[in-house]
C-alpha cells in the first residue's frame, strides 16, 4: 500500500478505535485481546506494509509475519516479524484495558521475549498505545514499564507520526536497511556484553568452572582425567538446560529442576527414568550429580530461574544457542596447580573460529534446499541426505531443519485445508528428519556431542506434550551425527602402526562402523587453516595423506580446498554443494589446482561473492557462497555483492564455464556499480585535479641508506651511534630522516597512526645533492660511513653494481638510485601503500620520508595549492567503500586479496565534489573533516593507552566514528547520484 493511502486507512482506523474508545476502556469490557488483534492491530500493522495475511502466497519458511493463533497458549509472542527466513522482532498484543503505558508486567514480557530471542527491540502494543522497547538487555524485576523504553505513541499521535513510525518498524525500513541503522544508533557499543549470547556464556563458562572444582575434589577417580570431566561438565550442563528447555516447552513439570534441589526427586534415580523416556543418551551418565555441593547445584539452578535470569526457552532461537556453543567449544577446563581454569583449546589458539551469522547461514539453507525440494512429497523430503562435513556446534544443520519442516508444515497445511504448522507434521517425520535425513561430521568430539544436543531441541520445540506418546521419544543420533575425520578415513592410515595420540588427533573416519554414503545435499562453512595453520595443528601423518590423496593440495594450500573436492566426491549424481568459502580462491595462486578441478568437472553453478562486506563478527574474512553439482554444467552464475539481503534478488550475471583461465577467473557482474562507476566519471571530476601524486625516495640500496631504530645503541647529542654487521658507526642526526616502511606487503588500513621506527640517511638540501666538500665539514662521520661502504654504493656506470640514474660520476656516486621527491616537504600529506588489501590511506604531519611506489611500496598525496577541500576529506573519500570499489576494479589483483592504489590509477577516480554554497553539504562536510580529526586525537590515545579495556573501548569508539564518516559520504553520494545511489 502506498504511503499516503496508507496514513488515509490509518486516519479511519483511528475514528472508529475514537468512537468506540470508553467501551473498550472499561475494565468489564468483553473487548479482549482476540479482537483487538483482529480489528485493530493487524490493519496497523499491514499499515506499515508486513504481510499479515501472507497476500504473496509465499512458504511458511518465508512469511513476513507468523502469528501465534488467537486460541493458542500465551507464553508466546503473539506476532514474529521476519524478513527472509530470520526473525527480526517481535510484536506483544494486549487488549485494550491493559494499561501498557504503566504496566510493569506487560513491559517485562515484551523485553524478556525480545532479549530471548536476540533481538535488538520489541513492540508492546494494545493500539491504545505503541510502545518500542530496546531489548538488548537482560530484563530485571525491579524494572519500571519505562525502562529501555525507546518510543511511546498514544493512538492520537499516530496520524502525525506515522512517518516516523513508519521509518522505524515498516516492511520498507527494514527491506531497505534503515531498520537495521536506527537500531545501530541507538544500541550502545558495548551493548554485546549485555546480550543473552554473552549472558549466557559467561554463566556456562561460570558453572563450568565451578562444577569442575567439585569433581576435582570428589573421591572419584574418573574426573581426574582432563577429558572425562571436560566431558562430564558438558554432560552435566546439558542436562540442566534441557530440562529448563522441557519446562519452558511444558514437556515437562514447572520448576522440575527446583524439585531437584529441594530433594523431592531423587537426582540419579529421576535422571535414569528420563533415559529411559528420551533415549538420546543425555540422561545415561549421572555421576555429576552426585558429586555436586548443594551449593553449586543451588547457584546453577536458581540462576536459570527469574527473577534471577530472564531465560526462556521457548524463545530462545537455537541457532544462538548454537552460536553460544560454538564459542563454548573455544575452550576447555585445565586444572593448573589443582585449580580448575578455563583456556583456548590448541585448535582456537591457532585460529579462533567465529560463528557463520545467521543470516547468512539461511541464505545458504534457502539456495540450496528451495530446488531441491520443491515439489516433493515428505516421502520423498525423508529419503534426502544432507550432511556438514565440518559440523561445529550445529548451526547449519539447525537451519536445515527448519527450512525443511516449515516446507512439511506448508504440505500438510495444504492437504488437510488447515493453516500451516508444525503441529500437523507427524512427530515421527519430525524425528527421522534429526535421525536419518541430516549428518555430520567432526574431529572434535564435543562439538559431535553439541549438535546432537542441538537437533534434539529443535526436533521438540515448541512440541506438544500429547503428541510425544511412544517410548522412547527421541532417536539416538549416534550413527548419523559422527565423531570422525570427513577427510581422512581407516584405509588412508596404516592403523595397525599409528600411535594412538595420532589416532586421537587424526579421528580417521571408520568405514566399518559408519556406512559411506553418496548426499543429495552437501552444505556448510568447512576449516579455513592456510599451510603453515595446518602445520601447527596437524599431524605430520594426516598432512602426507592430504598431499597423496586430494588434487587440491598443491603448493601453499588452504584446508577448505580438501573440503570442496571432498563435497565433490561424496556427492549423488543430481546433488548439490553449498559452502562458505574465501571468496580469494577464484584468483590465488595456490588455487590452481581447485579451479581446474571444478572447471574439468563442470561442477560450478553459482558464486555469490560478498567481496569486502564483512559478514563476521570480530573477524575479516572475505567469503563467497560457492554451489556445484554433477550435472555438468556448461555455465554458471555469479554475483558480487555488499549483503545479504543483495543476494535474494538475484542479481547474477551468466558465465560460460568453458571459457573461465586456467590460471586466474576474473569475475564481476555488478551493473549498478558500473553505472555509478560512470556517472562519476562524467559528473565528478578526476580528483587528480585536487592532489598531486608523487612517489616516495628511491635509494637502489636500503639495506645501507636505511637504518632500523633498533640498532641504534647511543644518542650522543647531535650524533648517533648505531651497529651494522658487528661494527659501529656515528651519523649526524642532521642528515637522518624519519623513515616510514613496513616488512613486505602492506597490511595496513585507513584511519592509523603512523610512525617511523626507522632512519635513512638523506644527502641532500633543497633537493640538490650535498657536495662531497660540504659532507666533510658538516657530516664527516656521515661521510666516514659512505666511504666505508663505496664498493657497494658505486653505480654500474662506475664499475660497481648498483642502479643509479642521473649521471652518475665520482663527484656523486653517494647520489639515490632516483631524483624523485627529493625536496623535503613540511606540508602534512597522506601516505598510501600501493600494493593493499583494504582501502590505508593515512595521514602524515610529521614529513617521514618513504619508499617508492610502482607494484610496492608507498606513494604520496599532497593537496594543490588552488585546492577548496582539505587532507581529512580526501582520506575520507578515498577510504570510503565506493572509492575502494573501484580501486579494487581498476587496479590489478594480487593474490590473498591485494589491489592496486599505484599513481597511474588516480587519473580515474573521481572526486565527489561539495557545493560549499549548498548549506547541507558544507555542513557535511565540515563533519566529515571534524571526525577524521577526531580519529587522529583517538589514534593518539590509543597509541599511549596500556588499559586493555580502554583500549577495547576507544577501537570501539573508532569504529564507531569511521561508520559515520562513510554515512556522511554516503548521504553526499545519495545526493549527487539521486536514486543511482539508493
Amino acid at each position: 500500500m502506498q504511503f499516503i493511502e496508507g496514513k488515509e486507512a490509518l486516519l479511519a482506523l483511528i475514528n472508529r478505535f475514537r468512537n468506540d474508545y470508553s467501551e473498550y476502556k472499561d475494565s468489564k469490557s468483553i473487548f479482549n485481546e482476540q479482537m483487538t488483534r483482529q480489528q485493530y492491530i493487524d490493519p496497523f500493522l499491514k499499515l506499515l506494509g508486513w504481510d499479515i495475511t501472507n497476500s504473496k502466497g509465499v512458504s511458511f519458511y518465508d512469511r513476513e509475519v507468523v502469528a501465534e493463533e488467537y486460541a493458542n497458549r500465551k507464553d508466546r509472542p503473539d506476532y514474529t516479524i521476519r524478513i527472509h527466513g530470520a526473525p527480526i522482532f517481535f510484536v506483544e498484543a494486549k487488549k485494550v484495558n491493559v494499561a501498557i503505558e504503566s504496566d510493569k508486567n506487560s513491559a517485562l514480557q515484551a523485553r524478556r521475549y525480545g532479549w530471548n530471542a536476540g533481538h535488538s527491540i520489541s513492540v508492546l502494543t494494545n493500539f491504545d498505545y505503541l510502545a518500542i522497547y530496546q531489548t538488548y538487555e537482560n530484563p530485571s524485576e525491579s524494572d519500571e514499564s519505562s525502562t529501555f523504553r525507546y518510543k511511546l505513541y498514544h493512538f492520537e499521535e499516530y496520524l502525525d507520526k506515522f512517518e516516523e513510525i513508519y521509518s522505524l518498524l515498516s516492511y520498507e525500513s527494514v527491506r531497505n536497511g534503515d531498520f537495521q541503522k536506527w537500531i545501530s544508533d541507538i544500541t550502545p557499543e558495548d551493548a554485546t556484553k549485555l546480550t543473552l549470547d554473552s549472558v549466557f556464556l559467561k554463566d556456562l563458562n561460570r558453572w563450568r568452572v565451578t562444577i569442575a572444582s567439585d569433581l576435582i575434589q570428589s573421591e572419584n577417580k574418573y574426573f581426574a582425567d582432563k577429558g572425562n570431566l571436560n566431558e562430564a561438565v558438558q554432560q552435566f550442563l546439558n542436562q540442566i538446560v534441557f530440562l529448563r528447555f522441557a519446562e519452558d516447552n511444558h514437556l515437562e513439570d514447572s520448576e522440575i529442576l527446583k524439585k531437584l534441589l529441594n530433594k523431592k526427586l531423587n537426582a540419579a534415580s529421576f535422571l535414569l527414568q528420563l533415559d529411559k523416556k528420551y533415549n538420546a543418551g543425555i540422561f545415561n551418565d549421572s555421576r555429576v550429580v552426585g558429586n555436586l555441593s548443594g551449593t553449586t547445584l543451588n547457584d546453577i539452578v536458581m540462576s536459570l530461574y527469574f527473577p534471577q535470569s530472564s531465560y526462556d526457552f521457548s524463545v530462545i532461537d537455537l541457532s544462538i544457542l548454537s552460536r553460544i556453543y560454538e564459542n563454548f567449544l573455544q575452550e576447555e577446563i585445565n586444572i593448573v596447580d589443582g585449580t580448575p581454569k578455563l583456556e583456548k583449546t590448541r585448535d582456537a589458539k591457532i585460529k579462533s573460529v567465529v560463528s557463520t551469522p545467521d543470516e547468512l547461514v539461511k541464505l545458504m539453507v534457502h539456495k540450496v534446499l528451495e530446488p531441491k525440494i520443491s515439489g516433493k512429497n515428505p516421502s520423498e523430503i525423508l529419503s534426502l541426505k544432507i550432511v556438514d562435513l565440518a559440523v561445529g556446534s550445529g548451526i547449519f544443520l539447525i537451519e536445515a531443519y527448519n527450512y525443511l519442516e516449515n516446507y512439511l508444515a506448508d504440505w500438510y497445511g495444504k492437504e488437510m485445508g488447515e493453516s500451516p504448522s508444525p503441529l500437523l507434521i507427524p512427530y515421527k517425520d519430525k524425528s527421522k528428519l534429526i535421525e536419518s535425513v541430516l549428518y555430520g561430521f567432526d574431529i572434535n568430539f564435543q562439538a559431535v556431542q553439541l549438535t546432537r544436543f542441538s537437533l534434539i531441541l529443535r526436533v521438540l520445540l515448541n512440541e506438544n506434550s500429547n503428541r510425544l506418546t511412544e517410548l522412547p521419544i527421541l532417536p539416538n543420533l549416534k550413527k548419523n551425527i559422527i565423531h570422525g575425520n570427513a577427510l581422512i578415513d581407516e584405509t588412508d592410515v596404516d592403523m595397525k602402526n599409528l600411535n594412538i595420540e595420532d589416532i586421537v588427533e587424526i579421528v580417521p573416519f571408520n568405514t566399518d562402523e559408519n556406512r559411506v554414503l553418496l548426499y543429495d545435499i552437501v552444505i556448510g562453512n568447512p576449516p579455513y587453516l592456510t599451510t603453515e595453520d595446518i602445520k601447527k595443528s596437524t599431524p605430520i601423518t594426516e598432512i602426507n595423506v592430504y598431499k597423496e590423496k586430494y588434487f587440491s593440495a598443491y603448493k601453499q594450500f588452504d584446508k577448505y580446498f580438501l573440503f570442496i573436492e571432498k563435497a565433490l566426491e561424496i556427492l549423488n549424481d543430481d546433488g548439490r554443494v553449498s559452502v562458505l568459502v574465501p571468496n580469494k580462491f577464484v584468483t590465488i595462486a595456490s588455487g590452481i589446482k581447485i579451479r581446474q578441478l571444478i572447471k574439468e568437472k563442470q561442477a560450478l553453478v553459482s558464486i555469490v561473492d560478498f567481496g569486502v562486506t564483512q559478514l563476521f563478527h570480530g573477524i575479516t574474512n572475505y567469503v563467497s557462497i560457492l554451489e556445484m553439482s554433477k550435472n555438468h554444467n556448461n555455465s554458471f552464475t555469479y554475483s558480487r555483492i555488499g549483503s545479504i539481503a543483495e543476494a535474494y534478488e538475484k542479481r547474477e550475471f551468466e558465465y560460460d564455464i568453458h571459457k573461465l583461465s586456467e590460471k586466474t577467473w576474473f569475475l564481476t557482474n555488478d551493473l549498478k556499480f558500473k553505472n555509478q562507476y560512470e556517472f562519476a566519471a562524467n559528473h565528478f571530476p578526476s580528483i587528480k585535479e585536487e592532489i598531486n601524486t608523487p612517489n616516495g625516495i628511491q635509494t637502489s640500496k636500503n639495506s645501507f641508506y636505511v637504518i632500523d631504530k633498533k640498532y641504534i645503541v647511543a644518542d650522543l647529542g647531535d650524533i648517533l651511534k648505531f651497529e651494522k654487521n658487528g661494527e659501529s658507526f656515528y651519523l649526524e642526526k642532521g642528515i637522518a630522516r624519519d623513515f616510514y616502511q613496513s616488512s613486505g606487503r602492506v597490511q595496513g588500513k585507513s584511519y592509523q597512526s603512523l610512525s617511523a621506527d626507522k632512519l635513512v640517511i638523506f644527502p641532500y638540501e633543497n633537493s640538490k645533492l650535498i657536495p662531497i666538500e660540504q659532507m666533510l665539514v658538516k657530516y664527516p662521520n656521515a661521510w666516514e660511513y659512505f666511504q666505508k661502504h663505496k664498493e657497494e654504493l658505486l653505480p654500474k656506470q662506475l664499475g660497481g653494481s648498483r642502479d643509479v640514474q642521473n649521471n652518475p660520476s665520482e663527484s656523486n656516486w653517494y647520489q639515490y638510485g632516483r631524483t624523485q621527491f627529493l625536496t623535503e616537504s613540511t606540508e602534512d600529506k597522506i601516505i598510501v601503500g600501493v600494493m593493499s588489501n583494504q582501502p590505508n590511506f593515512n595521514i602524515d604531519r610529521n614529513g617521514y620520508l618513504f619508499a617508492s611506489g610502482g607494484t610496492a611500496g608507498y606513494i604520496s598525496i599532497f593537496m594543490r595549492d588552488e585546492s577548496p577541500y582539505c587532507l581529512e576529506y580526501i582520506q575520507a573519500w578515498l577510504s570510503h567503500p565506493f572509492t575502494d570499489k573501484i580501486f579494487r576494479t581498476l587496479g590489478s589483483d594480487f593474490d590473498n586479496g591485494f589491489y592496486s592504489h599505484g599513481t597511474y590509477l588516480y587519473d580515474e577516480i573521481p572526486i565527489l565534489p561539495v557545493d560549499f554554497g549548498n548549506e547541507q553539504q558544507a555542513l557535511i562536510y565540515s563533519n566529515i573533516v571534524t571526525v577524521v580529526k577526531k580519529i587522529e586525537k583517538i589514534n593518539s590515545t590509543i597509541t599511549n593507552e596500556v588499559n586493555s579495556q580502554k583500549l577495547s573501548s576507544l577501537e570501539r569508539q573508532k569504529v564507531a566514528m569511521i561508520l559515520s564518516v562513510n554515512s556522511q559520504i554516503d548521504s553526499l553520494l545519495s545526493e549527487r547520484m539521486g536514486d543511482l545511489y539508493e
